[in-house]
């Protein structure tokens, strides 16, 4: 597959933010085989790094007001725990401007989650992110390589993350549903 060139990068550029009308049908197929190269590079670093991970992609270059999104991305799940899990992932993705990004995010979080505050707090405190020029590679080789150094840099953040946003609410959840089960017992017997 033809790595990711100038010409795809500024239609993704010069369509972000406006409605997709009848007209512009032409310029959402385009960008759906940019987004192809967005999944063929997600595959080949889950492929070299995590066997047992997962890929999650939607290939659709508009959001839910059918407005052309300013990027296109993947989230890949180190494990299939993690993507059953879904709240944690490492996420690629190519945005306007040349601008490649690879990070530590969360996954359906609302900003005004709490567990997404936390997200922000520790992303304030820790590098999980690092952003690219389009400039900065040759070709998927030198994108792989560099993703994957990246990824392995940010593994120790990925499980102190994990840890905050997925293992502790469970443990809080369970206890809230002890807590739940002793009041509607206690209740029952009252009546």
């Amino acid at each position: 597959m033809n790595f990711f060139d100038k010409e795809e990068i500024d239609i993704l550029s010069k369509y972000s933010g406006k409605l997709k009308t009848d007209d512009s049908q032409i310029i959402y197929n385009e960008l759906q085989k940019t987004y192809q190269k967005v999944e063929f590079w997600a595959s080949l670093v889950k492929k070299q790094i995590f066997n047992n991970g997962r890929i999650k992609i939607t290939k659709k270059p508009t959001n839910q007001a059918n407005v052309f999104d300013f990027y296109q991305w993947a989230k890949i799940y180190p494990t299939k725990e993690d993507f059953n899990n879904k709240i944690l992932a490492y996420t690629i993705s190519i945005e306007k401007n040349e601008k490649l990004v690879i990070k530590i995010d969360t996954v359906g979080l609302l900003d005004n989650n709490p567990l997404r505050k936390k997200y922000y707090q520790f992303r304030k405190e820790n590098p999980i992110t690092k952003d690219y020029n389009l400039k900065d590679f040759s070709g998927w080789d030198d994108l792989v390589n560099a993703t994957i150094k990246d990824i392995k840099a940010f593994e120790s953040f990925f499980i102190e993350l994990k840890k905050i946003l997925v293992l502790q609410p469970v443990v809080n959840t369970e206890m809230n549903v002890s807590e739940n089960k002793k009041n509607m017992t206690m209740s029952l017997k009252q009546i």
